[in-house]
């Protein structure tokens, strides 16, 4: 604990130096979208301190920094910009804050480069495209040096290209199982085995089990992993090679059939439909990730609890298979653009929404799972009593690295058609041939040549 607040200080102190960069201290101004300012309430009860506040230096540079974050971490950012602006004592920053989803930071910056933002939120299947446009400014060497220590080695990695860091990590992309502790005690369910969740009989309860199989990012975790499916070759880079229309593939469809067939299973028409259930106990769990974490505390308050996903057996030429359901897994990042006037304040405000106490506050206000190894120790420890993030870490160490080739393109409409097929009954799931026929399609699809 001692070492990250030693490493926290002496990045405060450097910036705090003449030779060095930043300091914060000016104010904020809105761009974007409008968005309500509430800062929220600083959790106290955490492990690491709030940096100090220091007075300005009298020759304090004026700085301003746009930054760019969704709508849901606007809040925690401006609470979080704040402390980063009361440490500072060589800059005085204004903040604007803009309003951009984090899957859509790469299609944003490239529309005018110019206008974007100094510091700006992503998901990292993005990166290679922000590298390759020139978007992107390489993290320095000295702040590389002492964010890739204390941080999760896999973080780390999804942000390096050609292993060089770009990016600061700062909770992983991944989606989990969320239930209703009650209602799962009550009926005698094992969480770690999806059959014992269907199969269960839970009194006033319609749907054991909610996923959005029509979606690409979840119905792959079925396939993929070591469950007898690839997705553009065992490394992920291979365009041309999508194997989901094998003897497996066929089996885990049929298998996906059945679990519908049950009427246990309750397609996601949007994340509040889904909470709505859950909140009245009509749904006793929920696949989805910590995007919907507050939602979902908020709707089962005691009985809120979650795991990672859970195992399933299916039937491959008559014997019985048993595997682990393997979603993609990525991080999200901020990072700084490689056209920004003040790129010594941008990135230490990068590095200090990464920081520790940073992380800690972020989790506080949007149960969201750190990428800094001491807070992650934490959290399994149950420092934080929040068992979504648990689960989410939990989760990342089961999880296939999504795809970072172009071609991944082709293959979010085709694998949904699947998932919606399988959800709707249709007569492309009807029988082993039909199946086969509509895998075909779907690999065909996937591979082909842009």
């Amino acid at each position: 604990m001692r070492k990250s607040k030693r490493i926290l200080a002496l990045s405060l102190a450097m910036a705090m130096s003449a030779t060095c960069f930043t300091a914060c201290g000016g104010g904020e101004e809105e761009g974007g979208k409008a968005t309500e300012v509430v800062r929220p309430t600083i959790a106290a009860d955490t492990s690491f301190k709030r940096p100090e506040k220091v007075e300005k230096n009298a020759d304090a540079k004026d700085v301003t920094l746009k930054v760019w974050a969704p709508a849901e971490e606007q809040n925690i950012l401006r609470a979080l910009c704040e402390a980063f602006n009361d440490s500072m004592a060589s800059y005085k920053i204004t903040f604007k804050f803009e309003e951009v989803p984090e899957p859509e930071a790469y299609k944003t910056v490239s529309k005018d480069p110019a206008a974007a933002a100094d510091v700006f939120y992503f998901a990292n299947d993005q990166l290679a495209n922000l590298i390759d446009g020139g978007y992107i400014a390489e993290v320095p060497s000295e702040i590389s040096d002492r964010i890739s220590p204390v941080l999760d080695d896999a973080a780390v990695e999804s942000c390096k290209s050609g292993g060089k860091l770009y990016s600061f990590p700062f909770t992983a992309n991944v989606w989990y199982l969320y239930y209703n502790k009650s209602l799962f005690e009550k009926a005698n369910v094992d969480t770690s085995s999806l059959d014992s969740i269907m199969g269960a009989n839970i009194d006033g309860c319609d749907f054991n089990f909610s996923i959005p199989l029509d979606n690409g990012w979840y119905i792959g975790g079925f396939f993929l992993g070591e469950n007898g499916c690839t997705l553009f070759g065992a490394d992920g880079k291979d365009p041309t090679s999508c194997d989901w229309n094998n003897e497996t593939g066929v089996a885990i469809v049929k298998y996906l059939k059945g679990l519908q067939e049950t009427n246990k299973l309750y397609k996601d028409n949007g994340s509040a439909d889904t909470i709505g259930l859950l909140e009245s106990g009509k749904c006793a769990s929920f696949c989805t990730g910590s995007w919907n974490a507050v939602a979902i505390r908020k709707a089962l308050g005691d009985n809120y609890a979650a795991c990672k996903l859970p195992s399933f057996t299916f039937d491959v030429n008559g014997t019985k298979v048993t595997k682990t359901i393997n979603p993609f897994g990525d991080y999200k990042s901020i990072g700084v653009s490689k056209q920004t006037e003040n790129p010594a304040a941008a990135f230490l405000l990068a590095e200090f929404l990464v920081s520790p106490w940073a992380q800690e506050q972020r989790l506080a206000a949007r149960s969201m799972a750190p990428t800094h190894k001491e807070v992650m120790e934490l959290a399994l420890q149950g420092k934080y009593n929040d068992p979504g993030v648990v689960a989410n870490i939990e989760q990342t160490k089961q999880v296939v690295p999504r795809p970072t080739i172009s071609q991944l393109a082709n293959y979010w409409t085709p694998a949904g058609g699947i998932g919606g097929n399988i959800t709707g009954l249709t007569a492309k799931v009807a029988d082993d041939a039909a199946i086969k026929k509509m895998l075909d399609k779907a690999v065909k699809n996937i591979t082909a040549v842009k």
